[in-house]
């Protein structure tokens, strides 16, 4: 019984010598002391007092600088969303006239020619949504698909205030 006492305490002993050094350090950064243990050095204690700013950190460092570069975006975006980004709306409208004119002119002339005018005008409806901000998916859709919404934002641009119905007298 003797010999079971000992080996448990010996045992016991052991284990807590080889765990004290981690609780010394415990301790100490629990307290707040000591320089490299986590717990605020002489440097930092002379900044507290003097009422200076602590020097930034790298990671605080990293982190003011993506913000600036973030700023930075925002301004530019800001100063490119203020600039017209393409043709004057007038001219899309115009263009639209005159696409919507030789489109009604189609049977007469070639597949391909007809295909091109198409492409044309459902180009200038995009660009005339984007200066409406009318929201489009003519990119997206092909097909049938491609001419019921092709109807659809027609419809949306005259809600907006673009008339596109508006019949011009060719020159002669």
């Amino acid at each position: 019984m003797v010999t079971v006492w000992r080996i448990v305490l010996t045992t016991v002993g052991l284990i807590a010598l080889q765990c004290l050094p981690l609780v010394l350090v415990l301790l100490r950064r629990r307290n707040g002391s000591g320089a490299g243990t986590g717990g605020p050095s002489v440097t930092a204690d002379r900044q507290r007092r003097s009422g200076q700013p602590y020097p930034a950190g790298r990671r605080e460092r990293s982190w003011r600088r993506a913000e600036a570069r973030t700023a930075a975006q925002l301004a530019q975006a800001q100063a490119a969303s203020s600039q017209p980004s393409g043709p004057p709306i007038e001219r899309i409208t115009a263009d639209l006239h005159r696409l919507h004119r030789q489109r009604s002119g189609v049977a007469r002339q070639s597949l391909v020619w007809a295909c091109a005018v198409r492409e044309a005008y459902d180009e200038h409806l995009q660009q005339a949504c984007r200066a409406l901000n009318v929201p489009e998916y003519l990119g997206e859709l092909h097909g049938f698909d491609r001419d019921i919404e092709r109807i659809r934002v027609e419809g949306a641009l005259q809600e907006a205030g673009l008339d596109l119905l508006a019949v011009e007298e060719p020159t002669r």
